[in-house]
């Protein structure tokens, strides 16, 4: 794993956030398709913290699109 990916993905097992957002102006470029499979990525990642027990992140999807497309894929899992 890239060491500074692994050092960010440190800093939020020990409660500091990282807000990541996916923007375009233009309709159909794939934001919620690169979000819902970031989102999903990022929940399977799991590494060993300072103490050596592994870590798993805790992701939160929030959909501010008007067609809620993320919220209807989540009740569709």
């Amino acid at each position: 794993m890239d060491k500074n990916i692994y050092n960010k993905l440190q800093l939020i097992s020990e409660g500091v956030p990282l807000t990541i957002g996916i923007c375009n102006d233009k309709g159909g470029a794939g934001k919620t398709t690169t979000a819902i499979n970031l989102a999903e990525a990022l929940s399977r990642i799991e590494f060993e913290g300072l103490t050596k027990e592994p870590i798993t992140l805790k992701i939160l999807l929030v959909d501010g699109d008007k067609s809620r497309t993320c919220s209807l894929w989540g009740k569709l899992r």
